[in-house]
Protein backbone atom coordinates (compact mmCIF):
# COMPACT_ATOMS: atom_id res chain seq x y z
CA UNK A 1 0.00 0.00 0.00
CA UNK A 2 1.03 3.61 -0.46
CA UNK A 3 1.59 4.11 3.26
CA UNK A 4 4.44 1.60 3.22
CA UNK A 5 6.23 2.79 0.08
CA UNK A 6 9.67 4.32 0.39
CA UNK A 7 11.58 6.41 -2.14
CA UNK A 8 14.62 7.19 -0.05
CA UNK A 9 17.13 6.17 -2.72
CA UNK A 10 17.57 7.34 -6.31
CA UNK A 11 19.82 5.25 -8.57
CA UNK A 12 21.27 3.62 -5.48
CA UNK A 13 22.18 6.91 -3.80
CA UNK A 14 20.42 8.78 -0.98
CA UNK A 15 17.74 11.12 -2.31
CA UNK A 16 18.73 14.71 -1.62
CA UNK A 17 17.13 16.06 1.53
CA UNK A 18 15.58 12.75 2.63
CA UNK A 19 17.57 12.76 5.89
CA UNK A 20 17.47 15.52 8.44
CA UNK A 21 20.61 17.69 8.62
CA UNK A 22 21.45 16.12 11.99
CA UNK A 23 21.27 12.58 10.58
CA UNK A 24 23.15 13.51 7.41
CA UNK A 25 25.86 15.14 9.49
CA UNK A 26 26.53 11.91 11.38
CA UNK A 27 27.12 9.74 8.31
CA UNK A 28 29.04 10.15 5.06
CA UNK A 29 27.24 9.47 1.79
CA UNK A 30 28.07 5.75 1.66
CA UNK A 31 26.94 5.31 5.25
CA UNK A 32 23.77 7.29 4.54
CA UNK A 33 23.02 4.88 1.70
CA UNK A 34 23.59 1.90 4.00
CA UNK A 35 21.39 3.45 6.68
CA UNK A 36 18.53 4.10 4.25
CA UNK A 37 18.85 0.68 2.60
CA UNK A 38 18.65 -0.96 6.01
CA UNK A 39 15.66 1.19 6.94
CA UNK A 40 13.88 0.08 3.76
CA UNK A 41 14.68 -3.57 4.56
CA UNK A 42 13.38 -3.14 8.11
CA UNK A 43 10.21 -1.60 6.71
CA UNK A 44 9.69 -4.61 4.43
CA UNK A 45 10.23 -6.95 7.39
CA UNK A 46 7.63 -4.98 9.36
CA UNK A 47 5.16 -5.35 6.49
CA UNK A 48 5.79 -9.10 6.41
CA UNK A 49 5.23 -9.31 10.16
CA UNK A 50 1.85 -7.61 9.85
CA UNK A 51 1.04 -9.84 6.86
CA UNK A 52 1.55 -12.84 9.16
CA UNK A 53 -0.78 -11.25 11.70
CA UNK A 54 -3.34 -10.76 8.93
CA UNK A 55 -3.14 -14.46 8.06
CA UNK A 56 -3.90 -15.39 11.67
CA UNK A 57 -6.81 -12.95 12.00
CA UNK A 58 -8.37 -14.00 8.69
CA UNK A 59 -8.10 -17.65 9.70
CA UNK A 60 -9.91 -16.98 12.99
CA UNK A 61 -12.53 -14.65 11.50
CA UNK A 62 -15.80 -16.04 12.94
CA UNK A 63 -17.65 -17.05 9.78
CA UNK A 64 -18.14 -20.29 7.91
CA UNK A 65 -16.97 -23.58 9.35
CA UNK A 66 -16.72 -23.73 13.16
CA UNK A 67 -17.43 -20.01 13.57
CA UNK A 68 -18.26 -20.45 17.28
CA UNK A 69 -14.91 -22.10 17.95
CA UNK A 70 -13.12 -19.43 15.91
CA UNK A 71 -14.73 -16.67 17.96
CA UNK A 72 -13.74 -18.30 21.27
CA UNK A 73 -10.23 -18.98 19.96
CA UNK A 74 -9.75 -15.41 18.74
CA UNK A 75 -10.87 -13.96 22.07
CA UNK A 76 -8.52 -16.26 24.00
CA UNK A 77 -5.58 -15.59 21.68
CA UNK A 78 -5.97 -11.81 21.76
CA UNK A 79 -6.05 -11.81 25.56
CA UNK A 80 -2.79 -13.75 25.67
CA UNK A 81 -1.21 -11.63 22.96
CA UNK A 82 -2.09 -8.51 24.94
CA UNK A 83 -0.29 -9.67 28.08
CA UNK A 84 0.78 -12.94 29.63
CA UNK A 85 2.09 -13.67 33.12
CA UNK A 86 2.37 -9.97 33.84
CA UNK A 87 4.49 -9.27 30.76
CA UNK A 88 3.79 -7.68 27.40
CA UNK A 89 2.23 -10.22 25.06
CA UNK A 90 3.34 -11.15 21.57
CA UNK A 91 1.08 -8.76 19.66
CA UNK A 92 1.70 -5.83 22.00
CA UNK A 93 5.42 -6.49 21.60
CA UNK A 94 5.08 -6.41 17.81
CA UNK A 95 3.02 -3.21 17.85
CA UNK A 96 5.35 -1.46 20.29
CA UNK A 97 8.37 -2.48 18.22
CA UNK A 98 6.70 -1.12 15.07
CA UNK A 99 5.89 2.17 16.83
CA UNK A 100 9.47 2.44 18.08
CA UNK A 101 10.89 1.74 14.62
CA UNK A 102 8.54 4.33 13.13
CA UNK A 103 9.41 6.97 15.72
CA UNK A 104 13.17 6.48 15.52
CA UNK A 105 13.21 6.30 11.72
CA UNK A 106 11.08 9.43 11.38
CA UNK A 107 13.43 11.30 13.71
CA UNK A 108 16.11 10.84 11.02
CA UNK A 109 13.89 11.63 8.01
CA UNK A 110 13.21 15.18 6.86
CA UNK A 111 9.56 14.33 6.23
CA UNK A 112 7.95 11.94 8.71
CA UNK A 113 7.07 8.73 6.91
CA UNK A 114 6.10 5.88 9.23
CA UNK A 115 4.66 7.19 12.51
CA UNK A 116 1.43 8.62 11.12
CA UNK A 117 0.28 5.30 9.69
CA UNK A 118 1.22 3.31 12.81
CA UNK A 119 -0.51 5.81 15.09
CA UNK A 120 -3.61 5.94 12.88
CA UNK A 121 -4.14 2.18 13.04
CA UNK A 122 -2.75 1.16 16.43
CA UNK A 123 -2.64 4.34 18.54
CA UNK A 124 0.60 2.87 19.85
CA UNK A 125 3.41 4.57 21.70
CA UNK A 126 7.09 3.74 21.12
CA UNK A 127 9.21 2.13 23.79
CA UNK A 128 10.19 4.77 26.35
CA UNK A 129 13.69 3.30 26.56
CA UNK A 130 14.34 3.63 22.82
CA UNK A 131 12.25 6.65 21.90
CA UNK A 132 15.13 9.12 22.23
CA UNK A 133 17.86 6.84 20.91
CA UNK A 134 18.66 9.05 17.91
CA UNK A 135 19.02 12.08 20.19
CA UNK A 136 21.53 10.09 22.25
CA UNK A 137 23.59 9.10 19.20
CA UNK A 138 23.45 12.65 17.83
CA UNK A 139 24.84 14.02 21.08
CA UNK A 140 27.49 11.31 21.21
CA UNK A 141 28.58 11.97 17.63
CA UNK A 142 29.03 15.67 18.29
CA UNK A 143 31.90 14.99 20.70
CA UNK A 144 34.53 13.85 18.20
CA UNK A 145 35.07 12.55 14.67
CA UNK A 146 35.68 9.05 16.01
CA UNK A 147 32.45 9.04 18.00
CA UNK A 148 30.58 10.36 14.96
CA UNK A 149 31.62 7.20 13.06
CA UNK A 150 30.58 5.06 16.03
CA UNK A 151 27.21 6.82 16.25
CA UNK A 152 26.51 6.33 12.54
CA UNK A 153 27.40 2.64 12.78
CA UNK A 154 25.10 2.33 15.79
CA UNK A 155 22.22 3.85 13.82
CA UNK A 156 22.73 1.31 11.03
CA UNK A 157 23.00 -1.49 13.59
CA UNK A 158 19.77 -0.41 15.25
CA UNK A 159 17.93 -0.60 11.93
CA UNK A 160 19.39 -4.07 11.37
CA UNK A 161 18.15 -5.06 14.82
CA UNK A 162 14.65 -3.82 13.95
CA UNK A 163 14.69 -5.88 10.76
CA UNK A 164 15.81 -9.05 12.56
CA UNK A 165 13.24 -8.54 15.32
CA UNK A 166 10.38 -8.06 12.85
CA UNK A 167 11.43 -11.25 11.06
CA UNK A 168 11.47 -13.22 14.30
CA UNK A 169 8.16 -11.83 15.51
CA UNK A 170 6.52 -12.60 12.17
CA UNK A 171 7.59 -16.22 12.44
CA UNK A 172 6.68 -16.32 16.13
CA UNK A 173 3.06 -15.33 15.47
CA UNK A 174 2.57 -18.32 13.20
CA UNK A 175 4.57 -20.81 15.29
CA UNK A 176 2.81 -19.73 18.49
CA UNK A 177 -0.60 -20.32 16.93
CA UNK A 178 0.35 -23.80 15.67
CA UNK A 179 1.72 -24.82 19.08
CA UNK A 180 0.59 -22.90 22.16
CA UNK A 181 -2.48 -21.51 20.40
CA UNK A 182 -3.81 -24.94 19.49
CA UNK A 183 -3.38 -26.04 23.11
CA UNK A 184 -5.49 -23.21 24.56
CA UNK A 185 -8.39 -24.52 26.60
CA UNK A 186 -11.36 -22.18 26.37
CA UNK A 187 -15.10 -22.21 25.87
CA UNK A 188 -18.01 -23.87 27.58
CA UNK A 189 -17.99 -27.53 28.53
CA UNK A 190 -19.85 -29.44 25.87
CA UNK A 191 -19.19 -26.88 23.16
CA UNK A 192 -18.91 -28.57 19.81
CA UNK A 193 -15.23 -29.18 19.19
CA UNK A 194 -14.26 -29.61 22.85
CA UNK A 195 -12.17 -27.24 24.92
CA UNK A 196 -9.45 -26.65 22.32
CA UNK A 197 -11.29 -24.26 19.97
CA UNK A 198 -8.22 -23.19 18.01
CA UNK A 199 -7.69 -26.73 16.77
CA UNK A 200 -10.81 -26.36 14.64
CA UNK A 201 -9.28 -23.46 12.74
CA UNK A 202 -5.50 -23.83 12.84
CA UNK A 203 -3.53 -26.80 11.53
CA UNK A 204 -0.54 -28.04 13.48
CA UNK A 205 1.74 -28.75 10.54
CA UNK A 206 3.67 -26.29 8.38
CA UNK A 207 3.31 -25.11 5.64
CA UNK A 208 -0.45 -25.56 6.09
CA UNK A 209 -1.84 -23.07 8.58
CA UNK A 210 -5.54 -22.40 8.20
CA UNK A 211 -7.90 -25.37 7.93
CA UNK A 212 -10.73 -23.37 6.39
CA UNK A 213 -10.36 -20.26 4.22
CA UNK A 214 -13.69 -18.67 5.16
CA UNK A 215 -12.70 -15.02 5.30
CA UNK A 216 -15.05 -13.09 2.96
CA UNK A 217 -13.38 -12.35 -0.41
CA UNK A 218 -14.45 -8.71 -0.12
CA UNK A 219 -13.11 -8.34 3.40
CA UNK A 220 -15.12 -7.80 6.56
CA UNK A 221 -17.89 -5.87 4.86
CA UNK A 222 -16.23 -2.50 4.57
CA UNK A 223 -16.48 -1.62 8.25
CA UNK A 224 -13.97 0.93 9.43
CA UNK A 225 -11.20 -0.43 11.64
CA UNK A 226 -11.02 2.73 13.73
CA UNK A 227 -8.71 2.33 16.68
CA UNK A 228 -7.49 -1.25 16.51
CA UNK A 229 -6.90 -1.29 20.26
CA UNK A 230 -10.30 0.13 21.28
CA UNK A 231 -11.93 -3.28 21.69
CA UNK A 232 -12.79 -4.22 25.31
CA UNK A 233 -10.61 -7.30 24.91
CA UNK A 234 -7.55 -5.02 25.23
CA UNK A 235 -8.71 -3.46 28.48
CA UNK A 236 -6.90 -4.57 31.60
CA UNK A 237 -9.03 -6.68 33.91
Amino acid sequence: TAQWETDFLVAGRPRKGVLTPDAANLCDEDSQRELLETMVSANRAMQTMFDQLSIVVKCLYPVGSHKEQKSVCLDAVIRRWRSHNGKMGLLYSAITLAATFASMSDSMLHDGHFSGFIMNIWKAEPSAELQNLFTHFKALGSKSAELKVVSCAALVGTQQAFEASFQRLGKALRVWMQTYGRDIRAGAVGMLGGLHPCRKAVDKEAPTFCKNQDFPPGGSGGASCGNALSSPVWAEN
